[in-house]
Parts: C-alpha cells; structure tokens; sequence
C-alpha cells in the first residue's frame, strides 16, 4: 500500500459474487466466519485496511443483528450483488436493510456478482470466452439503473451506493436514457450526485467525458487485488495522476475525495 501510494484499502471479497448457498442456516454461518476473519484482518492493519460486511440476506434478522458488529469492527459498508436470488436491489424486502444502514451511517457496495445460479448459468455458459460479462457484469449497469429510476434514493435520504468494479464506460448511456424517460420532469443536472451514487472507473476510460456527463463526485478508483484479470490496476493511483489531460481537481476527488464520501473515510 505505501509502495503504491494508497492510505486506505476498502476490502471486497471474491467468493460471495456468486451465491454460495440457498440455506438460512448455512448463510448466517459463512457470512458470521468471513466478517468474524475481516475484523481480526482490521486490527492488524491499524486502521489502513477497511471492509464490506457481508450479511445473510436469506434471513434479514439475522443480517439486521449482524450488522452494528460490522460497523464496531471495521466494517464501512455492506457487500451486495445486483442480482440478490429472486430479488433486486429496489424490492421493498430490503427496506429495513437500508434504513438500517443509513442510521448507522454504512455504505452499499454493490460489486460486480450475481448471486441467481440460474440466471448466471445460462448468461455464463453459452460464450466461447469473456464469460463473466454477462452474468455478471450487465447486471450492474441495470441495477443502477433500476436504483435511480425506483425512487430508492429518495425513500432512503441518507443511503450511500457505489457500483464496484463494473467500469465507468457506461455511465453517459445510463444517463441518457433516464433523461429520456423523464418525459418532461426536471432532473438536476448531475443527479447521481444529488442521489449519492458512486460509481468505479478503469484509467482506461474517457474519465473526462464522463465527469462532464455525470459529474466530479462520482467516480472512484479499483483496484481488484490478488487475482489476475481484467480489473487489476495495481498502478491505477500514479497511472491517473500521470494523465495530463485529466483535471488535477478531477483526479483528487476519483482517487480520494470520492471514496472518502462513500465509505465514510
């Protein structure tokens, strides 16, 4: 991390993109051990390593009494899949989850994943290569979507939501079309940031005209330690600031300010 110019690393984990088990019981049990190994993780890096919770969503109870131990021991925020079983992010089961969250105050992340073995297996299995583009990859650039144009934001005034390790490409074509669809209501002009939503980049995206569509408080940097493919940037914070043509104030806020406001750093 000090090698790498980065003060704070907000962990996600691998396993749990995709749903590990279809029992209450078991859910409850894994989630509890990965958090339980997360905060010994947390206190051994004297504040510099930070994580997502991740809760047994097949039992909201017991993810709702999950959670404040998160918070206690390190936790900044909530790990989510676009695609939670036979559930998506704006159905009103997650109503208590969220306002749960916004009190403590806690983040979203929602990553890259597909927690429906179903939907998964028949968008990943019929592709030669790149198969994790469309089980997993698709479904959140529809979640956002879906966030913004379900009114979640506002039935949840102080939720957070960053959209994790998805690219930023996509942004101007979502916003496009919400605008579209507003049929005639006024929309602020940056309303990802007016709704508190984040969203990753790779260097490689057009960072300036997606800043330009979506705004300066939206994008964040990912990294993706400890696997190779293709959202490992492990220069991405000295890479970004070499960009000559990118907005010094610009590049702050993607590499620090923004995330700061996410997490809660």
């Amino acid at each position: 991390m000090d090698q790498l110019g980065i003060d704070v690393q907000v962990v996600y984990p691998t396993i749990f993109i995709e749903q590990v088990t279809d029992k209450p019981e078991i859910d409850v049990a894994l989630c509890t051990s990965y958090n339980r190994w997360m905060a010994d993780i947390w206190q051994q890096g004297h504040g510099r390593i930070r994580w997502m919770g991740v809760l047994p969503l097949l039992s909201m109870q017991d993810a709702l009494d999950l959670l404040p131990w998160c918070k206690e021991n390190g936790a900044v925020g909530v790990f989510m899949r676009p695609i939670e079983g036979e559930r998506l992010l704006h159905d009103p089961y997650f109503d208590r989850l969220y306002d749960a969250v916004s009190g403590l105050p806690l983040c979203l992340g929602v990553h890259v994943a597909n927690a429906n073995p179903r939907e998964r297996d028949l968008l990943g299995q019929r592709v030669a290569w790149g198969g994790g583009f469309w089980p997993f990859l698709t479904p959140v650039v529809g979640a956002c979507h879906a966030v913004i144009t379900s009114g979640l934001m506002q039935r949840h005034p102080g939720l957070r939501i960053g959209f994790i390790e998805a690219s930023g490409s996509w942004l101007p074509r979502v916003i496009k079309d919400i605008r579209r669809r507003a049929e005639g209501r006024k929309l602020p002009e940056h309303f990802l940031e007016a709704l508190r939503l984040f969203v990753t980049c790779y260097t490689s995206d057009d960072i300036g005209y997606i800043t330009q569509q979506a705004g300066a408080g939206v994008l964040m940097i990912g990294t993706a330690y400890g696997r190779q493919d293709m959202s490992v940037e492990l220069d991405a914070m000295r890479t970004l600031g070499e960009r000559g043509a990118l907005d010094p104030v610009v590049a702050q806020k993607i590499v620090d300010e923004n995330p700061r406001a996410l997490y809660g750093l």
